[in-house]
């Protein structure tokens, strides 16, 4: 069976960066945050490599115009 969980990798929290660069310029000018969130966010954790990311949206209307973009 496949191992689930890995030792830390410092790559994950470049991926993150990577991927909130992309999300960013995808919704440019909405008022959101972007999170790193869950196990791979934590420095020294072992983790199942999957990132968790977290899109905050301070503005709930625009919920239905995000997912159409996403």
């Amino acid at each position: 069976m496949k191992h689930l969980i890995e030792t830390y990798n410092s790559n994950w929290a470049n991926e993150f960066k990577e991927l909130k660069r992309c999300l960013l310029k995808v919704l440019n000018g909405l008022d959101i945050d972007i999170q790193h969130v869950g196990s791979t966010a934590i420095p020294n954790l072992a983790a199942k490599p999957i990132l968790d990311v977290d899109i905050i949206i301070h503005d709930k209307t625009l919920i239905i115009s995000i997912s159409k973009i996403l």
